[in-house]
C-alpha cells in the first residue's frame, strides 16, 4: 500500500512555531481532529515539540473535523473565561468554527487570538477573517499518487510513501 501526504509533523511544528515564536503567543490551544487518526497524532507531535516545556494538555481538543464542534468548544471556553492567545485548527473548518465563535465573543482575531487552519481550501481566503493556514498543495498530492500507484502497478519503483512540501499561507488571522 501506498501513501502521498504532506509531513504531518512537520507542518504543525512549523505552524505552532511561527506562533510562538514570530507572533510571541504564550498560551496555543490544539483543536485536533480525531484521536485514532495517524495524521492526527502526528500533528499533535509537531504541537508538542514546538511548545517543548510550554506544552499543556489541557489546551487540547478534539474538534472531529467539525466546525460545529469546534464552534462550541470555542464558545464554551469564552464563555468559561479560559484564557488562551492563539488556536492552531488541524482543519480550516475547525478554524472557521472556531472564528465564528471568537467572532460572537467580540475576541479580535489576530489581535487578541491569532488562528491558523490546515488544508487551505477555498473557503479559507473568503471568510470575514481570511485565515493563516498550511496549504497542502492539492494538485501535486493527485499527481503523485497517481505515480506512486503506475510504479506500484508497473514494479517500477519500491517506494511506498511520498512527502510533498507543505507551506503556510499567511492572511489576516495570524
Amino acid at each position: 500500500v501506498g501513501s502521498v501526504s504532506v509531513d504531518n509533523y512537520q507542518a504543525a511544528y512549523d505552524a505552532v512555531y511561527y506562533l510562538k515564536n514570530v507572533k510571541n503567543r504564550k498560551n496555543i490551544l490544539l483543536l485536533n481532529g480525531k484521536v485514532n487518526s495517524y495524521a492526527c497524532q502526528e500533528r499533535l507531535r509537531g504541537y508538542k515539540d514546538a511548545l517543548g516545556d510550554q506544552f499543556d494538555e489541557k489546551n487540547v481538543f478534539y474538534g472531529e473535523y467539525n466546525d460545529k464542534v469546534s464552534y462550541q468548544i470555542i464558545k464554551e471556553l469564552a464563555a468559561s473565561g479560559f484564557t488562551y492567545d492563539a488556536i492552531f485548527a488541524c482543519s480550516d473548518m475547525m478554524a472557521v468554527g472556531a472564528i465564528n465563535a471568537l467572532l460572537l465573543h467580540q475576541i479580535e482575531i489576530g489581535k487578541q487570538v491569532d488562528v491558523i487552519g490546515f488544508d487551505n481550501i477555498p473557503l479559507s481566503s473568503y471568510i470575514q477573517v481570511p485565515l493563516t493556514t498550511v496549504n497542502q498543495d492539492k494538485v501535486l498530492l493527485g499527481e503523485e499518487a497517481v505515480t506512486l500507484l503506475l510504479d506500484i502497478i508497473n514494479g517500477t519503483s519500491d517506494k511506498r510513501k511520498v512527502t510533498v512540501p507543505h507551506k503556510i499561507v499567511y492572511r489576516m488571522s495570524a
